[in-house]
């Protein structure tokens, strides 16, 4: 059914607003957690040679997000407005969507409320919020690609430096556009040139994430049926999953690959089976071996730019597509939903609120409990850690095994006036029981939870901890 041009655009206009509403209502009242501060800290206490070249090694990701903070920050953004502007960038990349992309008027508008564009994507800021403004406009150019290789190029380019997830996808689409650019005889000279810029790129990517001998490593061993089902979990969780029970679960894979199985059958018909196949192959042997719960999202978007990109080309889905597009749409809103009402009623984060308290009654001979609990130190401008680290001005944490802030060495020379302590595993409870042992007794506690589609995924509880009175 035609829809008239001013009802489209009345759609459209009112989608982007409530949109934008919605975003930065949450973001005005997002506390930033432990991964969004640490991209914050690289981007404060280091030269750009030594981000790239040097700390990106030790957080497994290229440089691209941090350099972006760290070049905001020279025009004097502040740690407050982190996540407005990762509320921004999530909105250009829904402005891209609803008017660039070819999709069928009502998935254009029930899009922007899925979870991920309209909560992890976009009020969390982290590096993904740059993927959706970056594939809509690699997917609007692609049927043009050839024809303008050396934009192609720079955005396939940018998309690599986003993630590691990033640089899978990317490239898959630098295989594809070279083989493309490569029957073409008349384009040799274009051929030779990209081909050779990609090689660089992907060289100067393995100098910004090759493993450091003194990598404090979090990779712990697991069998190969847990390392499966932890790929289950990322399709499950790229549509129908969420926390719940074993019965949800199993539930919930059956329905993903179900969309998966029909969607598959589509790009067949409309020509991109192989494209969409190699996209997702090396995601889910990514999952294997490192995988989280937002990693999931990129293969919803991958999913979103393969059928963006054929749709442009046969211009109808057929009703078993149509049909489970809106089933992962109406899971994905509600989850949407569910996280937009949680981070306005409660507390994301108690490492703000814990932050304050500290510039209160003072920071000094302070010692640090577990890596996460340097979320505390984008709201000062030093390492309020430096005493336990034999004075490291660098406030960021290193990952390195000489400053492993997990296990408790140092804590009886040291004698410190008071521990701040990240709160959020079941782990947290036999650490505060050590604490305790070594005379350290809770002075104040800042509840935070971090949240997941539906449900609290961990604290993220701040624990100030000071010298037992009775001792």
């Amino acid at each position: 059914m035609r829809v008239r041009p001013q009802t489209r655009g009345l759609v459209l206009s009112a989608t982007f607003v409530l949109y934008n509403v919605l975003v930065g209502l949450c973001a005005l009242r997002h506390q930033p957690w432990f991964d969004e501060a640490q991209s914050w800290l690289l981007a404060r206490d280091l030269s750009f040679g030594q981000l790239v070249f040097h700390q990106m090694r030790y957080e497994g990701s290229p440089a691209l997000w941090p350099a972006l903070l760290m070049l905001l920050q020279r025009l004097g953004l502040a740690y407050h407005a982190l996540n407005l502007v990762s509320a921004l960038i999530g909105v250009i990349g829904i402005g891209l969507f609803l008017w660039l992309s070819p999709l069928p008027l009502p998935f254009k508008a029930l899009f922007p409320f899925c979870y991920f564009p309209l909560f992890q994507f976009s009020v969390i800021a982290r590096s993904y919020v740059l993927y959706l403004p970056l594939l809509c406009v690699i997917a609007y150019l692609f049927p043009r690609r050839v024809n303008r290789p050396a934009v192609y190029w720079l955005l396939l380019g940018l998309l690599a430096n986003v993630s590691l997830h990033g640089a899978l996808v990317a490239g898959v689409l630098f295989c594809e556009w070279i083989w493309t650019v490569g029957r073409e005889g008349k384009r040799k000279p274009v051929f030779w040139t990209f081909l050779g810029a990609t090689v660089v790129l992907y060289g100067l990517l393995f100098l910004q994430l090759r493993f450091p001998p003194d990598l404090l490593s979090q990779f712990t061993p697991v069998s190969l049926t847990t390392r499966v089902l932890r790929m289950c979990q990322q399709i499950r969780e790229a549509s129908f999953g969420g926390i719940g029970g074993n019965a949800n679960k199993a539930i919930g894979l059956l329905c993903a690959l179900a969309v998966m199985a029909i969607s598959a059958r589509w790009f067949h018909r409309a020509g991109t089976f192989w494209l969409f196949g190699g996209l997702m192959t090396p995601l889910l042997l990514l999952a294997l071996v490192r995988a989280t719960y937002w990693h999931a999202g990129v293969i919803f978007l991958v999913w979103i730019f393969t059928l963006w990109i054929s749709y442009a080309k046969v211009q109808i889905f057929g009703k078993p597509l149509s049909v489970a597009i809106a089933a992962v749409f109406a899971v994905q809103i509600a989850f949407g939903v569910e996280s937009v009402h949680f981070q306005l009623t409660h507390v994301f984060s108690g490492s703000k609120a814990a932050a304050a308290y500290l510039k209160q009654t003072g920071t000094q001979n302070l010692f640090a409990v577990a890596p996460e609990s340097f979320a505390v130190q984008p709201y000062f401008d030093r390492n309020l850690f430096a005493i336990q680290e034999s004075g490291r001005k660098a406030a960021f944490y290193p990952w390195t095994t000489a400053l492993d802030h997990d296990r408790l060495t140092g804590l009886g020379t040291q004698k410190p006036d008071r521990i701040v302590f990240r709160y959020g595993n079941p782990a947290s409870e036999d650490t505060l029981t050590q604490l305790r042992a070594r005379g350290y007794c809770e002075e104040r506690r800042f509840p935070g939870s971090i949240w997941w589609k539906n449900a609290v995924l961990e604290p993220d509880t701040f624990v100030i901890l000071s010298p037992c009175k009775w001792r």
